[in-house]
């Protein structure tokens, strides 16, 4: 038994160098279609992981509430709250450094949101 196991452990170590070829390889695969989407999209992809903690449950239905009454987004200017405020801020305001959830000018005054005196 013990054989046996040795046996199949010399057999995967022997495999080690071709799963790691193979893992390359993928990666440049992965590597080129970026790139192909960089290209095509004129665009830079994200340069930081996306902080998913920022996100906000009652963002979608804003969206589709905006949908819905057939406002566009498209040329709305877009400002910046925070989980807890009651203001709006710009994007570059010192008071958004813990949370920062972007949303139109004219979804923030529905919400009763006014702005904030620093920006």
């Amino acid at each position: 038994e013990l054989e046996k196991t040795v046996a199949n452990l010399e057999e995967s170590k022997a495999n080690i160098p071709t799963i790691m070829n193979q893992i390359q390889q993928r990666v440049e695969r992965l590597d080129l279609k970026v790139e192909e989407v960089k290209a095509r999209s004129n665009q830079s992809i994200l340069e930081s992981p996306l902080d998913l903690s920022r996100l906000d449950e009652e963002r979608p239905q804003q969206i589709l509430g905006s949908i819905f009454r057939g406002q566009s987004n498209s040329s709305e200017v877009i400002v910046y709250r925070t989980n807890t405020g009651k203001r709006y801020h710009s994007r570059v305001c010192q008071w958004l450094y813990n949370s920062s959830i972007p949303i139109s000018i004219s979804e923030a005054r529905m919400l009763g949101l006014t702005k904030c005196s620093q920006c």
